[in-house]
């Protein structure tokens, strides 16, 4: 875009009637009335921000052409400009063939970290399977003593249990052969004392 050259035409003084303002009579004021000041109109003020509009926005539109021109540059630096079907039909395979590259390109970075994935996976599952078979092993050698100790419990309270039987047995046989005989020896003294200190006949005579 082209600048416009040269310094802009200075503007034409403003006639005097605009510089003060139009004295108007006021019959009912009072002398005492301080009188208004004259205001003075500045239109270089509008001048200067027009023109600095126009500088701001020739250097914004040369920017985005910039922009643009170093974008379509980086995008496509050899790229020929299309005018007939035959470059339409190169540059639609041109890009055909890129998507198809970067859609083969992260197909395989994607079956990469999939295999990865479950190579990480099967690892980590063979690791928690041979943990659970050692607490599973652990647990069935605990089962075992566990078992062992009980039967062992189990036959010595067996063989406790005989013992006291057979002793429980044999005192009671050598109770009824002995001393119950002793005792009813000794009952019927006792009786026969008892009949002769009161003179009670026994119940044979």
């Amino acid at each position: 875009m082209k600048k416009k050259s040269g310094a802009p035409s200075a503007k034409k003084p403003m006639p005097s009637v605009l510089a003060s303002p139009i004295p108007l009579g006021s019959p009912n004021l009072s002398s005492n009335t301080p009188k208004p000041k004259p205001f003075g109109f500045n239109l270089n003020g509008f001048d200067n921000a027009s023109s600095s509009k126009r500088r701001r926005s020739a250097s914004e539109a040369s920017v985005l052409i910039q922009k643009s021109t170093s974008a379509s540059a980086i995008r496509s630096p050899h790229q020929k400009p299309i005018t007939t079907i035959a470059d339409l039909k190169a540059v639609s395979s041109s890009s055909f063939n890129s998507l198809k590259r970067h859609l083969d390109r992260s197909n395989s970075e994607i079956l990469k970290e999939f295999e990865a994935s479950h190579s990480r996976l099967t690892k980590r599952f063979k690791i928690h399977t041979q943990e659970c078979e050692r607490v599973i092993g652990e647990l069935e050698n605990e089962q075992k003593k566990a078992s062992d100790w009980m039967c062992e419990s189990m036959d010595t309270m067996k063989a406790s249990f005989a013992e006291v039987m057979a002793d429980s047995q044999a005192s009671a046989s050598r109770i009824c052969k002995t001393s119950i005989p002793e005792l009813r020896q000794s009952m019927e003294k006792a009786i026969q004392g008892l009949r002769n200190k009161f003179g009670v006949p026994s119940a044979s005579a």
